[in-house]
């Protein structure tokens, strides 16, 4: 049993060394690690200390009332101050006070949250009184108890960054304004499409405000429908990187109205990817329409120098090259493919007996700045002499003549006219005096013939005279027994109880009041032209008579269902007398209603230009063939002859014609045929017209 027990114990004893070994052992190891550890900690500490001394940024510690407890030598060195100048001092210091409340408020909430200060902007004051912008990052420093102690910071100064901020700042300002004042439309837009910049001119041009823009406007919203398509497609090229240059499009109001404009669109890249469209419009409405002016000048010109046989010629002084047209190859008899664009290849085409007169007349045309007009010889390849006319300017840089532009044509047959001529003038020398005794014949012919004029001019005004009094005798003779008739024979019919015999009784009165209108019409005519100026003086207002004569066709406008439009200026009024007028408007406006269609409509209008003012009476109605427009100003005549209209004459358009004639005006009627409508226009002097303002 003892042996047993001693047995247990040495066992335990064993058991007891090995534990203590082990135990020992990793002491040891960890006692080892720790001086590993610690001598690490150190070199960490002195790299560490050394990157501080040895940074430019400023590392710093402050408590928590603000006060430097630590800064980094070298880089607060970099502001001018020494060591010893700022441990102990309030941070806020060297803090410019337009930041100092701002920073305060920074250091309040992190001792308050206990979060970190990221990127706390502010002025440090340099020791020679200048201002330099760090940018900090501060952390919190606790003690065993996590209390907030104070803050660590590194400091970077940023002032060359936040002066390039604040240049470009400037810039943009610049920009800014330099783009409200550009009389163009400048714009930017995102990626889907939104305006989210346009200037001022921009808004009014399109007609939109501040707040439109701010609801989201859509650049589409800015272009004709029918060039949506063309604008997508440039946009997705410019996105691809294809320059397409200048875009032209119709571009759209809010209204709804469209101009012609130019525009260029630029992408907007951020960190290599775009992300919306920069951009321009012009409105280039007036020079689409010189463009088409030039255009149909330039056809034009194309067209007359084609059938005048020209040939237009350009010359670079400059790069000494030349320009020929078709035309002026035709005048040389040249191919194109043996042009050669210089002047020298022209000289070799002139006569010879004309090179150093032509190069002369060039140098002083150039020189002197005037026109050139001479007339040379040309050589044909073939050896044919050829007479050419040639006309030239010199064009300026505003300096120095810089081109020569011109034109040929042929006047070969005109130089053999003109020899012709001169032959025939030297054979009419021989017969000068046989002429000379035909002119003083003539001469006295013409004399003879100027007597027997004005003797025939004054029998013709005589007859005239006579025949208008003639007619004034036969029309008072005709209107006397009709006025009896007319006024009698309403009187017989109410006698008569029968009614056969009161028919017949009708037809006579209807009859004899349409002879009686004929004679006033012809009367009317037959004095007209020989009406003093004084009676034409009138000071009449020409809308109101206008609308008696409607309100007097009232029956027909509604039996036909008619609107007739009166929209001559209530304001108007014109040297005429206001029965001339009343005749004028009743006659045309008489026919219009006559001629109408049903339901149609008649439109009384002007239009004043630069020397006239016209009136216009405008329907729809049955119109007129083109081979009687000639014709409707003739007395007596009728387009529809089948009509049998026995309330048409013939003598209203004659008369109306009279009447504008004696204004010094002019009457026009058009039509573009049978059921097309017509349009009578009458042309007057604008002077008629009388300023009531």
């Amino acid at each position: 049993m003892v042996d047993i027990l001693q047995y247990i114990g040495f066992i335990l004893l064993a058991l007891v060394i090995i534990i203590f070994s082990i135990f020992f052992q990793r002491i040891c190891k960890e006692k080892r690690l720790l001086n590993e550890s610690i001598d690490e900690l150190k070199q960490s500490e002195k790299k560490y200390r050394l990157l501080v001394e040895n940074s430019h940024n400023i590392i710093y510690i402050i408590n928590r009332e603000g006060i430097i407890t630590f800064i980094s030598p070298r880089g607060f060195s970099n502001l001018g101050y020494p060591i010893l100048q700022v441990n102990g001092k309030h941070i806020l210091e060297f803090i410019n006070p337009d930041d100092q409340e701002r920073f305060q408020e920074d250091l309040n909430m992190a001792l308050r949250t206990g979060e970190w200060l990221i990127g706390v902007e502010y002025r440090i004051r340099h020791v020679n009184g200048s201002w330099r912008w760090h940018a900090s990052d501060m952390v919190t420093l606790r003690d065993e108890t996590g209390t907030i102690i104070g803050f660590e910071g590194c400091a970077i100064d940023i002032t060359d960054k936040k002066n390039t901020e604040f240049a470009l700042q400037e810039s943009k300002e610049q920009f800014m304004e330099l783009a409200e004042m550009l009389p163009e439309t400048l714009y930017e837009v995102g990626i889907d499409g939104i305006i989210t910049y346009i200037n001022e001119h921009g808004l009014i041009q399109f007609g939109y405000n501040a707040d439109d823009i701010a609801n989201g406007v859509n650049i589409f919203n800015l272009v004709s429908p029918d060039y949506s398509d063309y604008i997508i497609k440039q946009i997705q090229e410019k996105i691809q990187g294809i320059d397409n240059g200048y875009l032209e499009y119709w571009a759209m109001r809010k209204d709804g109205s469209r101009f012609w404009a130019m525009g260029l669109l630029v992408p907007i890249v951020r960190n290599d990817s775009i992300v919306g469209l920069r951009g321009f419009i012009l409105d280039i409405t007036e020079q689409k329409k010189t463009e088409e002016q030039i255009r149909l000048i330039n056809q034009r010109m194309t067209v007359a120098a084609e059938a005048a046989k020209f040939g237009v010629w350009d010359l670079d002084l400059v790069n000494n090259h030349l320009e020929w047209d078709d035309w002026m190859l035709k005048l040389y008899n040249i191919t194109r493919e043996d042009f050669e664009e210089n002047f020298r290849f022209w000289q070799k085409r002139i006569h010879p007996g004309d090179i150093d007169r032509i190069i002369d007349e060039f140098e002083k045309t150039v020189c002197k700045e005037k026109s050139l007009d001479t007339e040379l010889r040309i050589l044909w390849p073939n050896g044919e002499t050829r007479y050419i006319k040639l006309n030239a300017v010199a064009l300026t840089d505003k300096m120095h003549p810089v081109r020569m532009t011109g034109i040929n044509y042929d006047i070969t047959d005109r130089k053999q006219y003109e020899w012709e001529i001169t032959q025939y003038a030297e054979e009419l020398g021989m017969k000068n005096l046989s002429l000379q005794e035909l002119s003083d014949e003539l001469m006295q012919l013409n004399q003879d013939l100027d007597v027997k004029v004005k003797e025939r001019t004054e029998e013709i005004s005589r007859l005239l005279a006579i025949k208008t009094d003639l007619i004034t005798q036969i029309g008072h003779d005709l209107k006397t027994p009709l006025t009896s008739l007319i006024a009698l024979l309403p009187y017989i019919k109410k006698r008569v109880s029968e009614p056969d015999l009161s028919e017949m009784i009708e037809v006579v009165i209807q009859d004899a009041k349409r002879i009686n209108q004929i004679i006033s019409n012809v009367l009317t005519l037959s004095t007209i032209d020989i009406k003093k100026q004084d009676e034409l003086l009138g000071d009449s207002k020409v809308s109101p008579i206008i609308n008696r004569v409607i309100s007097a066709e009232h029956y027909l406008i509604k039996q036909y269902n008619l609107q007739v439009i009166n929209l001559v200026s209530p304001s108007l009024f014109i040297k005429m007398n206001e029965s001339h007028i009343d005749l004028l408007f009743s006659n045309l406006i008489s026919n219009s209603i006559k001629y109408s269609r049903l339901n149609g409509t008649i439109r009384i209008f002007t239009e004043i230009n630069d020397d006239t003012f016209c009136f216009f009476i405008q329907d729809d109605g049955q119109g007129i063939a083109p081979d009687h427009l000639p014709r409707v100003f003739e007395e007596f005549f009728k387009a529809d002859t089948s009509r049998h209209d026995r309330d048409s004459y013939g003598l209203g358009l004659a008369l109306v014609q009279r009447i504008v004639k004696l204004y010094d005006g002019n009457i026009i009627a058009d039509s573009e045929g049978i059921n097309m409508g017509t349009t009578m226009r009458m042309f007057f002097p604008k002077k008629m017209i009388i300023d009531r303002i």
